[in-house]
Formats: structure tokens, C-alpha cells, sequence
């Protein structure tokens, strides 16, 4: 089976790199959009120079965290990976600072002879607190953080000013039966094309979601949550280590990991761990990249 890598990556060209070489193999494609803003892609390139099977997306996508820019970069990355010339069978969604558990042929057993996709889906007694809450604040509230990126707080400010006043005089068409989770997922091939399929008949519904913040984890989720049983997908298990809910202090979420949760991460049988930094994280990726080229 052949396997993309949809890449959104816009810092830490050497962990990037490390990450590409430790999942290179024959039957690994990697589809990668190096952020329009940053201004240097080279040490983007020298980082995997040598490395085969390797495609930038040669239209750069400017990426805001939280943005509709964030859906379209999917998207466009998908499209790349589902019309390269060789034939996909699986698409991998993932950052620079997601970080390789298995061995390649570990990797590959997990999907071997398999339709099988992989999502988290939130829980449903949070979708029935949330769709009032949390959900429907990003979809019916204008936002333009696309527009308008900046985080310096008086421009941030009157971003948000905007954004209210627009939401106060239009009223934006209602979504029905939200369902979100979390942005990062494996799906088989068919799942690829039932999105574009129901992209391409239902372009009101894609559109809808212009404007709108964090929407990268509901957009998915909303049209898939019927069709898990017929596309053969697994809602509650993404094969991604993350932490939300730490046991130890964090300055973000989810957690940045370091070399305590080793031992969770190898249990967990995690295909990639997030988020990885290459200095807060240094000793967890030593012993994460001796484990698997041990036994490449």
C-alpha cells in the first residue's frame, strides 16, 4: 500500500527534515506546504534534499492558525496527493511538530489489507454541551483572521471588533448537526473521495464556512459523523498521541511533550505524537528516533 503525508509546516526546517527521513520509505509520498510567509523555503528543501518521493506544493498556501486558510491547505494537499501519479491508498494528516512512534514496517502492518480510516470524533455528550456553546460561536460569528492575520493586539483588537459588528447584521445560514473532533486524521482513499464528492455537490456548504475560526476541526467531522459505519471509520481513535488534559503544569495546549510521557506514547501505539519541540522536547526524540532506527 502507498501512503501521503499531507505536510503543513512553517518553522523548525531541521525537525522537519528529521521527521521526513525517519518515514521515508518506497511506499511513502510526503505533500508538504511550506507557509507563503515564510520567506526562505530553502532550508525547507536542503532538509530533505536527498530524500525521494518529496512534492512542495509549488502555490504556497498562507496559513492562520484557526482559519478557513487552514481548510483550503487541506484540501489543496489532498488534491495534490489524490492526482500523483502513483496510486494512494492512504493520506496522513500532519505538522513539523508531529513526531514519528513506529517503525516504518510497523507503520505500514497497521494499514496492511485494510479500508480502515482513523478520526477522533469529541464524545457525544460533549457535542450535545458544545453545539450551543463552543460550536456555533465558530461558525456563526464573522471572523478575519485570514484577512486580517495579525496578533498585535490593537489590530487583533479591531479584528474582533469587525468580526462582531458583521455578526450583529448578518445572520449567517444555520448548520445542522455539528459534530467537530480533532483536525488531524488517516483516512482511506474512499473517505478522500467522498469528501470531494460531497464537496462538489454541496459547494454552499463548503463555502459557509469562510469567516468562521477553528472550523479545521468541525468542517470534517460534521459530514463524515453518518457515514463512519458505511466509509469504515473509526471515530474515536485518530493513532495520534495528544494531550489536553495534562497531569503537569503547560503553558499551551495541547501539552508539548518531553521524555515523560515515553513510556504513554509507546503504549499507546501512536503512529505520531504532538506537539514536538526541538529543544523542549530534545531528550523524548532522542529516545524516540533511537527506538526506531534500532530496528529499521
Amino acid at each position: 500500500m502507498n501512503h501521503a503525508f499531507i505536510i503543513q509546516v512553517h518553522t523548525f526546517p531541521e525537525q522537519f527534515g528529521n521527521i521526513i527521513k525517519l518515514l521515508a520509505s518506497p511506499n511513502h509520498f510526503f505533500f508538504i506546504n511550506v507557509d507563503k510567509k515564510v520567506k526562505n523555503i530553502i532550508p525547507f528543501q536542503e532538509a530533505i534534499r536527498d530524500i525521494p518521493n518529496v512534492f512542495f506544493l509549488q502555490k504556497r498556501i498562507s496559513v492562520t492558525h484557526g482559519g478557513f486558510s487552514q481548510i483550503e491547505c487541506t484540501l489543496s494537499l489532498l488534491k495534490m496527493a489524490y492526482n500523483a501519479s502513483v496510486h494512494i491508498d492512504y493520506f496522513h494528516s500532519l505538522s513539523g511538530m508531529d513526531y514519528p512512534c513506529l517503525r516504518n514496517d510497523e507503520f505500514d502492518k497497521i494499514f496492511e489489507n485494510s479500508t480502515r480510516s482513523y478520526m477522533f470524533f469529541d464524545a457525544p455528550e460533549l457535542v450535545l454541551q458544545w453545539r450551543d456553546e463552543k460550536y456555533s460561536k465558530r461558525v456563526n460569528c464573522f471572523d478575519f483572521r485570514d484577512i486580517i492575520p495579525s496578533n498585535f493586539l490593537p489590530i487583533k483588537a479591531a479584528r474582533i471588533i469587525i468580526g462582531a459588528i458583521v455578526s450583529k447584521l448578518i445572520k449567517r445560514s444555520k448548520i445542522e448537526d455539528i459534530y467537530a473532533g480533532w483536525s488531524w486524521f488517516s483516512w482511506h482513499r474512499s473517505v478522500v473521495e467522498y469528501v470531494f464528492n460531497y464537496f462538489k455537490y454541496n459547494p454552499k456548504y463548503y463555502q459557509r464556512f469562510r469567516y468562521t475560526w477553528n472550523t479545521d476541526e468541525l468542517i470534517f467531522h460534521t459530514i463524515l459523523f453518518d457515514q463512519a459505519e458505511t466509509l469504515n471509520i473509526e471515530k474515536y481513535n485518530a493513532l495520534r498521541f495528544i494531550v489536553w488534559n495534562p497531569k503537569r503544569e503547560a503553558k499551551t495546549l495541547p501539552l508539548i511533550l518531553d521524555e515523560r510521557e515515553y513510556t504513554e506514547i509507546l503504549e499507546s501505539r501512536a503512529i505520531l505524537c504532538r506537539k514536538i519541540h526541538p529543544e523542549l522536547s530534545r531528550r523524548l526524540i532522542e529516545k524516540l528516533k533511537q527506538k526506531i532506527n534500532t530496528y529499521n
